[in-house]
């Protein structure tokens, strides 16, 4: 998958791209192709920090963005929401091929 980061007002660190990367890989590789284009934004407001996740394969459309004052709770919470909505999705496919 190719990951693409935007930041705002954000330092992020080697340790915590590879973090992402990793998590990304580990939970949505079994859904997504190598093709999938995976655009993650971590952005500082004031005491916030924001962390989208928007994952583009085939026309279809993942994402998902949470808000925390730490973003390391965040990063799981974001890659799952993204990983129910790929899983919903494959599941649909499927059934509509055994129909």
């Amino acid at each position: 998958m190719k990951v693409t980061y935007t930041l705002r007002q954000f330092n992020a660190s080697d340790a915590l791209r590879e973090l992402i990367d990793s998590k990304i890989e580990k939970h949505l590789g079994q859904y997504l192709p190598e093709d999938a284009d995976v655009k993650v934004t971590l952005e500082m407001e004031k005491a916030w920090a924001i962390f989208d996740l928007m994952v583009q394969y085939k026309g279809e459309t993942f994402k998902a963005s949470e808000k925390a004052t730490d973003i390391y709770p965040v990063l799981d919470t974001v890659i799952e929401k993204v990983e129910r909505q790929c899983a919903r999705h494959r599941e649909i496919l499927v059934d509509k091929r055994h129909r």
